[in-house]
C-alpha cells in the first residue's frame, strides 16, 4: 500500500489535467459593401442541364425576371431590367415589389411555337390577369455573410486480398481481347454487391471538417412578401372568328391593343381597326348543357387596386361652419322649386326671400360686391347691403370718411389711382392682411 502511494505522488500535476488550446476569433470590420436581401417566395433550382444556347435563362434569371413590373414578364422584362428595377429600393426609395410566380417560360420558345403563338399557348397574354404578390422593402441592419464547408475523409490503403468474381474475369478477358461490350451485361448480384461494400469500406470513418466564415457586407434592405396573395380570375379575352369557315381564336380587340402597345408592335398598330359593333350578345354554345351563352365581350380590368381595406377620408364639416338662415342675394334668385346646398337640413318655415348656408363663422358672411349690368339691371345701387352697414365697426372710422371723401370728389376710381391718394398707414388698413376693402375690376368701372 505504501509504494502505490508513493507511485501516485510522483506523477506530475500537469499530466493528470490537460487542458485544450483555444483559438481566439480575431476581430474583422464589415466591409462598406451594401447588398439588397430579397426573401424570394418561390424555389430556386440548380441548373444541372447544360444550357443549349444564351437564350436560355437559368433558374436565377427566371426568378429575377419574375420581379419586374412588366404585366408580360416573358416578352417585356429581362434579369437585366429586374436588376435596374430593384436598384431603385436603396436609390431612389422604392417600397412596393411585385412578384409574378410562374409567369416566365422556364425554356425559350423555339421557332414552330413561334409560328403557332397566334392559337395564345405561348403568346402569354393572359398573364396579365395573374396577381402578383405584393412585398415591402423595409430597412434593415443584416450581415450577409458566405459559409465554406470542407470535408475531408481518410481513405484506406488498397489491398487486393478478395478473389475477381466471374464477371470481372469475363470482363478482364474480353477488355484483353480487344472486344468492347456493354458494362450493363454484367450486372449480377455478386458484381454490385462487390461494389457497394467496396465503396463503403473505402474509407476509415475519420472525417475532417472545415468551415471558412466570409463576410461580404450589410443588407440595408429587405424585401418580404408576407401578405395573402389576391385572387385571380381568368376572363375569356378569345372570340370565335367567324369570317372564315374554319374557326379559330383570337384575341379580343381590348386585349389585341394591350398586346400591342406592351411589346411594341408597330405592325399590329398599323393593322389594329375598332371592329365593328354588333348586338349579338348572346350566341350559340357547343356545349349542350349550355345552349346559349353570353358574348358581350366586355373584358374586365386585370388589376383594380392595391389598398386591402378603403382609405377613409374621415368627411366631416368643419367645426368653424354652421347652418343659418341668411338673405337671398339678388343675383342667386332661383325658383321655388329648385334644392339648396343644404336641402337636407331645410325647415318648412324659411321666409321668401331667405335660405339656408352653411356659413363660415370665422370668415365674413354673405359679404359680396353689388353686381351692375349695362343693359340689364335698371337699379343702380345707391348704398351698401345691410350685412356691409352692420360689420362697418371693424374698419378705422377716419379711413371710412377719407374714402367717402374720395368717392365725393370722384365717384369712379380706378386701382392703381385710389392707392395713389392714400398715405402708407390707409394703404396697409385697407389691403394689407386685412381684406377689408373690395376693388372692383377695371373692366367693370369702365362699364359702369
Amino acid at each position: 500500500m505504501s509504494t502505490n502511494k508513493r507511485k501516485q505522488s510522483e506523477i506530475h500535476p500537469d499530466l493528470l489535467f490537460t487542458s485544450p488550446t483555444i483559438h481566439l476569433v480575431q476581430p474583422q470590420p464589415i466591409p462598406s459593401t451594401t447588398l439588397l436581401n430579397v426573401e424570394y417566395p418561390g424555389i430556386l433550382t440548380h441548373d444541372t442541364e447544360p444550357q443549349l444556347s444564351r437564350a436560355q435563362y437559368t433558374s436565377l434569371d427566371r426568378a429575377l425576371s419574375t420581379l419586374h413590373p412588366s404585366a408580360l414578364p416573358s416578352l417585356t422584362s429581362s434579369p437585366h431590367e429586374a436588376l435596374k428595377f430593384l436598384s431603385k429600393i436603396p436609390n431612389e426609395g422604392l417600397k412596393a415589389v411585385e412578384c409574378r410566380l410562374g409567369a416566365f417560360p422556364s425554356h425559350p420558345l423555339s421557332s414552330h411555337q413561334h409560328e403557332s403563338a397566334t392559337t395564345l399557348n405561348h403568346a402569354n397574354i393572359h398573364q396579365v390577369y395573374r396577381a402578383p404578390l405584393i412585398g415591402e422593402a423595409v430597412p434593415t441592419h443584416n450581415i450577409v455573410i458566405r459559409i465554406i464547408k470542407r470535408t475531408w475523409r481518410q481513405k484506406k490503403r488498397k489491398h487486393n486480398t478478395t478473389p475477381p468474381s466471374p464477371a470481372q474475369h469475363k470482363s478482364e478477358s474480353a477488355y484483353q481481347n480487344g472486344i468492347a461490350l456493354d458494362p450493363a451485361l454484367f450486372t449480377d448480384k455478386d458484381l454490385i454487391q462487390n461494389d457497394r461494400q467496396h465503396k463503403r469500406t473505402r474509407y476509415t470513418g475519420r472525417t475532417k471538417k472545415e468551415y471558412i466564415v466570409e463576410i461580404l457586407g450589410m443588407a440595408t434592405n429587405t424585401v418580404r412578401f408576407r401578405s395573402m396573395a389576391d385572387f385571380a380570375f381568368q376572363p375569356q379575352v378569345c372570340v370565335d372568328s367567324t369570317s372564315s369557315s374554319s374557326q379559330t381564336m383570337q384575341l379580343d380587340p381590348v386585349m389585341a391593343l394591350h398586346k400591342a402597345l406592351a411589346t411594341m408592335d408597330l405592325e399590329a398598330f398599323q393593322r389594329f381597326s375598332i371592329p365593328e359593333q354588333l348586338e349579338d350578345y348572346q350566341i350559340a354554345s357547343s356545349d349542350q348543357e349550355k345552349s346559349i351563352q353570353s358574348n358581350l365581350g366586355m373584358v374586365p380590368p386585370a388589376f383594380f387596386s392595391r389598398m386591402d381595406v378603403p382609405f377613409n377620408y374621415s368627411f366631416v364639416q368643419t367645426p368653424y361652419s354652421e347652418l343659418r338662415m341668411v338673405p337671398t342675394p339678388v343675383h342667386l334668385t332661383r325658383p321655388s322649386t329648385s334644392a339648396s346646398f343644404a336641402h337636407a337640413l331645410k325647415q318648412s318655415d324659411i321666409p321668401p326671400a331667405s335660405m339656408q348656408r352653411f356659413v363660415n363663422r370665422v370668415r365674413l358672411s354673405n359679404i359680396a360686391p353689388q353686381p351692375f349690368r349695362v343693359g340689364r339691371d335698371t337699379e343702380i345701387p345707391t348704398k351698401p347691403l345691410a350685412d356691409v352697414v352692420r360689420i362697418e365697426h371693424r374698419c378705422d372710422a377716419q379711413v371710412l370718411a377719407r374714402l367717402r371723401e374720395l368717392l365725393v370728389q370722384r365717384p369712379v376710381w380706378s386701382r392703381m389711382a385710389l392707392k395713389n391718394q392714400l398715405n402708407p398707414v390707409e394703404s396697409k388698413e385697407l389691403q394689407g392682411t386685412n381684406e377689408k376693402v373690395y376693388f372692383a375690376l377695371q373692366q367693370q368701372q369702365q362699364q359702369q
